[in-house]
């Protein structure tokens, strides 16, 4: 935390992730996504769309030539002390402070904090860390391996768990970021995959702070990554801030494969990576198909046994 002088007083604000918990960081994105002037969030578009070190400044100037008076002399200030009071600075003293000074806290202390809730973390450089305790409990990571001259990160993660956590961060993206416990509760989950339990100790998660989160986050896009480069026919696209978007026959064949027959439940990283390259290899949906029916089959007559 970082102690800052609003007129006679000193308030603390975060100065980085690990000041803000999971759940502060709930309530953050709410916050945020309900009250963001629009001209701010096309800045933060521009800046994170605009591949093109030139194209960004170019439109970043157009933006500028763009900005109303009512935007810094009424929008971004009620916003900024919004902000402010999320963090238990009253608006009495608030009101007080000048248009000027209030914008000039925004970018000093808190604009960070607003860029990356708002996008799954942006801005965040992950450190690369094997888990975390929490309340006295360890959490690991999924492990890496190294095979020969290739190295595969999140090697024991299931394949249940990878489509989970990549629904997760697409539907974070899309319909809150109260759904994040739950990712990180499915990636951390050690064993056999059990969505009880990952729904039970989502809860546990809401005091973990905001960089243990993000370090979740990158942790997962690294393998995100690996996956998308390695089996590019079976997705649409490669990796995105997202989450993999998996094309709908490759992905009802491997969701149906966990949901269908058990001896494939626990499979992990590189036994999926497998079973992806031998799709990858065919390409053909009709062989996704005849394999799919037939371990429906297997199992349908283990089921009646």
């Amino acid at each position: 935390m970082i102690d800052v002088n609003i007129g006679l007083n000193s308030y603390r604000l975060p100065l980085y992730w690990d000041n803000i918990t999971l759940q502060e960081g709930i309530e953050l994105h709410a916050l945020c996504s309900k009250s963001i002037p629009k001209k701010l969030k096309e800045k933060y578009d521009i800046i994170l769309n605009t591949k093109s070190r030139a194209d960004q400044v170019a439109e970043l100037e157009l933006w500028a030539k763009d900005v109303s008076e009512d935007y810094t002399k009424d929008q971004l200030p009620r916003f900024v002390k919004a902000l402010l009071n999320f963090w238990s600075i009253p608006y009495e003293v608030t009101d007080k402070c000048t248009n000027e000074s209030l914008i000039q806290i925004f970018l000093d202390y808190i604009e960070l904090f607003v860029v990356g809730i708002l996008n799954n973390g942006v801005g965040f450089e992950p450190l690369g860390i094997d888990g975390f305790i929490l309340d006295k409990d360890t959490y690991v990571f999924p492990e890496p391996k190294q095979i020969g001259q290739e190295h595969i990160p999140m090697y024991n993660l299931t394949t249940i768990q990878f489509c989970e956590c990549s629904d997760l961060l697409m539907f974070i993206s899309t319909q809150g970021f109260h759904l994040m416990p739950f990712f990180v509760s499915t990636l951390l989950q050690d064993g056999y995959y059990n969505e009880d339990e990952v729904l039970d100790n989502a809860e546990t998660f809401n005091s973990l702070p905001m960089n243990k989160v993000w370090e979740c986050v990158g942790a997962f896009n690294g393998f995100n990554n690996y996956v998308s480069k390695r089996f590019t026919n079976v997705f649409k696209s490669g990796g995105s801030k997202s989450g993999i978007k998996l094309s709908n026959s490759w992905r009802k064949f491997i969701i149906d494969i966990h949901t269908k027959s058990n001896y494939l439940y626990e499979l992990s990283a590189i036994e999926n990576s497998r079973i992806l390259h031998t799709l990858e290899v065919s390409d053909r949906e009709s062989e996704v198909i005849e394999y799919q029916n037939k371990l429906n089959e297997e199992h349908l007559k283990k089921s009646k046994k």
